[in-house]
């Protein structure tokens, strides 16, 4: 498949040099506009104002030329109003943004290194500013929030890959953008957003590295400032990412964005999919949701983070699934003031200081349902009615599984697998209605039995129930529920390594289902 796109961007540039008159190389000038074919003659160019595109259906070589700007000012290369435009192979550096790219469709660019624009000098600062992440296109010329790389906005289609990005404010900053593939980038040294993702549909980001996506070192573990690998803000639907690495973040992703009286158009980002991408490093965490529902997260493999996941008034059918995350410092998975969400088949294992997953309120509205309309917040000051069920919990230091106000919520078949002095499970405050067992069931269970029911837990004192059943003959509490019992909790006749998470889900996803159909 890599020979393939290599042969497919050689035969493009081969196309870009034979349409060239005479396969002349053409020497650029500053502030120059190409409205045909274009291969530049190789070399290093100052051009403070940069070039632009004057008509579609062109190619743009740059023959490993390098594009200089001045001082981080203007843009090295303007594409506004032209659609089925290929640029490749070169480098820009010393600019407000590398390229800008507006109002147009079916472009492609293509093996690219966009390095050394525009970076807010603060960033480094021992306290740097926070990032704006609802910063808007109107804000354009935003010195603290954006800069950097690419700039595309209102375009449909667009192609980008096989770049390298690096020491800038952002990578790539997509503004109203749709059906937009992003795929074998290299993001590296980004003190904003290496992606950056607004009021757009059906993005597309494959087996892209991210490196170094931080406000500061993550050695120093005191600042992220709302730096993100990616950010998904402001009402984008519908994307899917998956198989990207990440190593050293601030967040790997934080989605939706969190609304502002001032930016109230920022509402939920919705029906997108994370799948199966590894994360390494991220100062404070993994995934970060907001005010969103219908968001997946599947089979992500997560190591040395703050938060594995961290969401916030998630309204509704939210999935976290399958995954794998290790040293979390803070939780393995927390939700707050959300309801009807499901944590299933996750292996969490070495969380520091809080519990593996907890779910909590404060009993509060803090938001006003009349000032932000666009959120259709319901119910946001409970914790209810969301599952857990079928995750291992290996070697935790304080609680696996921690209710706290948390009301009508479904706990089963879960293993929990308890340090001798770790605890397994706690409800807090006015939790009430909390059910940690669900009715016998002839279906496997995660101790590889034959009946659905409660949980696995290692400090059981129980033994199994004269019936066979795969079930203890007494009820589980560890007197930290309040009135209420696993009354089946589950006997595990199998040793740890022979375990899989309950990955047998009752209902299948069906956004998952549709995406890859339509891949097929």
């Amino acid at each position: 498949m890599a020979l393939l796109k290599i042969t497919f961007i050689f035969s493009l540039f081969l196309q870009a040099i034979l349409c060239v008159s005479g396969g002349e190389h053409v020497v650029p000038y500053d502030g120059m506009v190409i409205t045909s074919d274009t291969l530049l003659a190789h070399g290093d160019y100052y051009l403070p104002h940069g070039i632009s595109i004057g008509s579609s259906n062109i190619f743009l070589n740059l023959n490993n030329s390098t594009l200089r700007g001045d001082s981080n000012q203007n843009v090295g290369i303007t594409l506004d109003g032209y659609s089925n435009v290929y640029i490749g192979n070169g480098k820009i550096t010393n600019y407000y943004y590398g390229i800008k790219i507006s109002n147009g469709e079916r472009n492609e660019l293509a093996g690219l290194e966009l390095f050394a624009n525009w970076q807010d000098p603060n960033a480094q600062n021992p306290t740097p500013p926070s990032l704006d992440i609802n910063v808007a296109p109107g804000d354009y010329g935003d010195k603290k929030n954006l800069g950097g790389g690419m700039w595309v906005s209102n375009v449909n289609g667009i192609k980008l890959h096989h770049h390298y990005l690096h020491d800038q404010e952002n990578g790539v900053d997509l503004f109203n953008v749709t059906d937009a593939s992003i795929t074998n980038n290299r993001f590296g040294t980004h003190v904003g957003w290496c992606l950056h993702v607004w009021k757009s549909q059906g993005t597309s980001v494959n087996q892209n590295s991210f490196k170094n996506c931080v406000r500061r070192s993550s050695k120093d573990r005191d600042f992220s400032g709302n730096s993100a690998a990616v950010l998904i803000n402001c009402g984008s639907v519908n994307s899917v990412l998956q198989f990207n690495t990440f190593v050293n973040s601030g967040s790997a992703f934080i989605i939706s964005g969190f609304p502002t009286l001032r930016k109230n158009e920022c509402c939920p980002s919705t029906m997108n999919i994370i799948f199966h991408n590894k994360i390494d490093q991220a100062v404070r965490g993994a995934f970060e949701d907001s005010f969103s529902n219908q968001n997946q997260y599947l089979s992500n493999n997560i190591t040395n983070v703050g938060y594995g996941f961290l969401g916030m008034y998630l309204s509704g059918n939210t999935i976290i699934s399958g995954n794998r995350i290790t040293n979390a410092i803070h939780h393995g998975i927390i939700l707050g003031h959300s309801n009807n969400n499901r944590i299933s088949g996750n292996v969490l294992k070495n969380t520091t200081l809080g519990s593996q997953i907890e779910l909590w309120t404060d009993l509060k509205e803090h938001y006003n349902p009349l000032s932000y309309q666009c959120l259709q917040l319901k119910n946001q000051q409970n914790s209810s009615n969301n599952e857990i069920s079928g995750n291992i919990f290996e070697t935790n230091s304080n609680f696996a599984i921690n209710l706290i106000n948390s009301t009508h919520s479904l706990i089963y078949n879960n293993y929990i697998n308890l340090l001798k002095k770790a605890k397994s499970i706690k409800e807090e405050g006015l939790s009430f209605g909390n059910q940690w067992y669900t009715a016998k069931e002839k279906f496997p269970n995660i101790c590889n039995g034959e009946n659905l029911g409660g949980n696995y837990y290692s400090d059981y004192a129980g033994k199994e129930r004269t019936q066979n059943d795969g079930f203890g003959d007494i009820p589980y509490n560890d007197n930290n529920l309040i009135n209420e019992y696993d009354n089946l909790p589950l006997i595990c006749k199998k040793n740890l390594n022979n375990l899989k998470p309950g990955m047998n889900f009752k209902f299948p996803s069906l956004i998952l289902k549709k995406y890859f159909k339509s891949r097929k």
